[in-house]
């Protein structure tokens, strides 16, 4: 290992090797920002590597593309989160609903869906963690989770369209969830309706 001092005055830790009997030139990194043991610390585990017969330039190489596919990966996770996903979803479909309706939509996605799902990516969220929540929905009343499952579908639909996720796992669920039976009233008769007005006049 050597410093090579350069014309314009910097100097740059190098270590000469040789793997399969050619001489080979490790950049180890600048002085003094690396300094001396840190330069050795270098040296050794890249002593290492060339026992193992790995070159340490191609090593250090395939260590940074591996980081950088690691901070892509996060960076896919967190535009297909599904608070993201779910701000796209209500911006894209508020020109075409009635205010009123798509107020109580992003209400029920709001108050159910964002507090459970918020921080995790689209791809994560599957049968097994929808299933839990939808029973909780059923407290609050049969109609709720039905509509709460609705509102998940077509995010998870969104999301498969722009290729953010490959599927919706919402069919998978068929059958969780029941239409609430209601038996219609019966018709007044002309007698009843007459009763009812002298009634309500009353």
């Amino acid at each position: 290992m050597f410093l090579l001092v350069k014309p314009t005055g910097g100097k740059l830790w190098r270590w000469k090797y040789r793997l399969q009997g050619k001489e080979n030139l490790f950049a180890i990194g600048g002085f003094p920002q690396v300094s001396l043991a840190e330069a050795r610390a270098a040296r050794e585990k890249a002593r290492a590597l060339v026992k193992q017969g790995i070159h340490p330039a191609h090593d250090r190489q395939q260590v940074k593309q591996r980081n950088l596919e690691v901070l892509e990966e996060r960076k896919r996770a967190k535009e297909s989160s599904f608070a993201k996903v779910a701000q796209a979803y209500l911006a894209e479909i508020k020109p075409v609903f009635a205010l009123s309706s798509y107020r109580t939509k992003e209400s029920r996605i709001r108050k159910y869906l964002s507090p459970k799902f918020d921080g995790m990516p689209m791809c994560d969220i599957g049968v097994k963690q929808i299933r839990p929540l939808l029973e909780e929905c059923k407290a609050h009343g049969a109609w709720a989770a039905i509509h709460v499952k609705g509102d998940l579908s077509a995010i998870f639909e969104f999301a498969v369209v722009r290729g953010l996720v490959e599927a919706n796992p919402i069919p998978s669920l068929r059958g969780l969830l029941r239409v609430p039976f209601s038996e219609s009233k019966a018709a007044m008769t002309r007698e009843q309706i007459q009763r009812f007005y002298q009634e309500l006049r009353g």
